[in-house]
């Protein structure tokens, strides 16, 4: 969390997150922060909202649902991902055989 802690210790006043997920806001700011946004009114401003970085004041000015695209959109970083694994798998299994 340390490294985090400076990433984002000094956030300017006015910082603006803007298509950022929950999980990304969770690994950022802590599952608490990030469940808590989810919770505020839209277009209003509240806080403070307790972060292992401090306190925050905080306008939720658009909130949309996330959904799961489609194969056809996501295909190649599937397949990157997939061999990327499968080659990890491989390498690693080698290893251990040695």
């Amino acid at each position: 969390m340390r490294g985090r802690a400076r990433a984002w210790g000094r956030l300017p006043l006015g910082y603006a997150f803007e298509d950022t997920s929950a999980d990304i806001v969770a690994r950022d700011f802590g599952q608490a922060f990030a469940d808590r946004l989810s919770e505020l009114p839209i277009g209003e401003w509240s806080g403070p909202i307790e972060s292992p970085f401090g306190l925050h004041l905080i306008l939720v000015d658009l909130r949309t649902e996330g959904h799961l695209p489609a194969l056809s959109k996501v295909r190649e970083a599937v397949e990157r991902d997939w061999s990327f694994a499968l080659r990890e798998e491989i390498s690693n299994s080698a290893c251990w055989r040695s």
